[in-house]
């Protein structure tokens, strides 16, 4: 009877035994399950926060382009205006030039008219006096 208690004894031993591995073997994969899920989850969060990422930096680059070429633009129309002005006052020099001489040729005319006045008055009063000189 004492041997059978003592085997029993054992049996139940091993079994407890056996349980006990069991037990730590399935806490063992629960807890890679759960480190498995941990590392999985994290990836998970950082494939979001990568995509996000890229998509702030694409509307980022997006909107850099946009603003250079409006920059490009506004540096094109600035260009254009400044050559606009420099257009129209090259044109206000010449039409300025242009009264110059008109004005220096309308001064000259009137100063030969009245030369010619002038001259035309000596000679009367020449040809005048030549006649009372003869007389």
């Amino acid at each position: 009877e004492a041997e059978q208690r003592q085997a029993a004894a054992e049996k139940a031993a091993e079994a407890q035994a056996a349980a006990k591995t069991k037990a730590e073997t399935e806490r063992k994969a629960q807890l890679m399950e759960l480190s498995d899920a941990r590392r999985k989850a994290h990836a998970d969060q950082l494939a979001k926060k990568t995509e996000a990422a890229e998509a702030q930096a694409e509307a980022l680059r997006i909107d850099l382009e946009e603003r250079q070429a409006a920059a490009a633009a506004a540096m094109e129309a600035a260009l254009e205006a400044k050559k606009k002005a420099e257009k129209e006052r090259k044109a206000q020099v010449l039409e300025l030039s242009d009264i110059r001489r008109k004005v220096q040729t309308e001064i000259l005319r009137k100063a030969s008219e009245a030369a010619e006045t002038q001259a035309e008055a000596l000679r009367t009063d020449l040809e005048g006096r030549q006649a009372a000189a003869a007389a």
